[in-house]
């Protein structure tokens, strides 16, 4: 072996000690740093400081998808720029061509000479401030959750297969981490749109001189759409409303919020439950998509004139059991609230008696379904109500949800559920 030989094993040699020396310090490295984060943006400005240090490069950005629009490309990403670097650099990015071909090949993407580059010949490429790129997508398991890229390395030389190799190593480690992390942030915005959504449903049961009431609210989700409410009008008069609001989950719920507003200020200034219809779907109704609609039942109950007047935007007939065993349903009523429902919806009225009892569900009661598919239907919301209509109103109410329950057994609950019960006494 010739002593040129000899020192060109040795640098060999050194530079996969190296090597092996520094891959595992800076996987560590970004373990250790990322442990005690849970936000994304967080983890990712980590995760690119620690890159752009060992690779030496100006810039490194981490683009991810995003989860609620499957349409949306990429939405806004974390950027990290080299300490020092020029200024006039700008704000690099792959651009549409070169995302687009992540997004189609999802595997590295290597180029020392971006804009000499074959492979986008004929293109436009819309960063002329990068020279080369490195960049790996962020998967996990079968999924594509963003690309990791890094621009420019300081010293001009080409992308190694060392570099390619780490990049890769890094990027699958750091996607999961990201993964979680934005699991956990999804839950804890699900759990305080849950606290919020908990907090727009009554805190307390209405104190009406011979009416007693019950009402429940279970989503399908961590949130959903459905809606119900007491107001407490004068002369000793209840107002009762139950709304559902198509589909379910977090639209769903932003939605309800957004219903529910524009009831309560319909009712400050209306006591007719079709004026209160009218104007709901005047503020909010028509601000729907076309795809979107909402059912709503609202009735003002008079325990001094035994008299309930009602609207019904296409929502399920209400319950009305007699004390003498008779189902009455309440079947009148018109569309949905909606961008093409009707302008005026018409009041109707019902006398009651001590003993009778209202309940007003939505569809997730009537429509739960048993394992093998059956729905729990009104005739069974009937025969449930029947066996405990002498007992409270909060009897009934959970007695409806306990034979869902049982109808249901293991079943996932597929919507959401929502009753109101007023029981009318002496």
């Amino acid at each position: 072996m010739t002593t040129g030989d000899y020192t060109r094993s040795l640098e060999t040699e050194n530079a996969r000690l190296k090597q092996a020396v520094e891959e595992p310090s800076v996987l560590n490295e970004i373990v250790s740093a990322v442990g005690g984060n849970r936000t994304v943006d967080r983890i990712n400005r980590l995760i690119l400081q620690i890159c752009i240090r060992h690779f030496g490069v100006e810039q490194g950005v981490v683009h991810l998808l995003d989860p609620t629009d499957p349409e949306e490309m990429l939405r806004t990403g974390v950027r990290v720029r080299k300490m020092g670097s020029d200024s006039d650099a700008g704000r690099y990015r792959l651009g549409l061509t070169l995302t687009g071909w992540m997004l189609k090949h999802q595997r590295p993407l290597v180029s020392d000479d971006v804009q000499a580059d074959s492979r986008f010949s004929g293109t436009t490429i819309e960063i002329p401030n990068v020279r080369s790129v490195l960049a790996v997508p962020l998967r996990v398991q079968d999924r594509m959750l963003g690309i990791l890229s890094l621009f420019n390395k300081l010293d001009g030389s080409p992308w190694s297969e060392n570099d390619q190799r780490l990049l890769g190593i890094i990027g699958v480690q750091s996607a999961q981490v990201i993964e979680n992390a934005r699991l956990h942030e999804m839950d804890e915005d699900l759990r305080a749109a849950r606290s919020i959504q908990q907090g727009l449903l009554p805190k307390r049961v209405p104190n009406i001189r011979g009416l007693d009431t019950f009402g429940a609210a279970r989503p399908a989700l961590e949130v959903g759409g459905d809606y119900y409410d007491w107001i407490e009008l004068s002369d000793g008069r209840l107002g009762c409303v139950v709304a559902d609001v198509s589909g379910k989950g977090m639209p769903a719920a932003l939605l309800m919020a957004q219903l529910q507003a524009a009831f309560r200020a319909q009712v400050q200034s209306e006591c007719s439950p079709g004026r209160v219809l009218s104007g709901v779907n005047e503020l909010f109704g028509r601000t729907l998509d076309p795809d979107r609609f909402v059912t709503l039942f609202y009735a003002v109950i008079d325990p001094k004139a035994r008299r309930r007047t009602y609207a019904s935007a296409g929502h399920n007939p209400p319950l009305l059991w007699r004390f003498g065993g008779r189902a009455d349903w309440l079947e009148e009523g018109y569309m949905p609230l909606g961008p093409v429902s009707r302008k005026t919806y018409e009041p109707y009225s019902v006398t009651f008696n001590p003993g009778d009892v209202l309940v007003v569900y939505t569809d997730g009661i009537t429509e739960a379904a048993s394992e093998s598919g059956a729905h729990w239907d009104r005739d069974h919301l009937a025969e449930c109500v029947a066996s405990e209509a002498h007992e409270s109103a909060a009897a009934v109410g959970e007695h409806i949800l306990q034979c869902v329950d049982q109808h249901t057994h293991a079943h996932k609950q597929s919507d959401d559920i929502t009753l109101a019960v007023v029981s009318f006494k002496d």
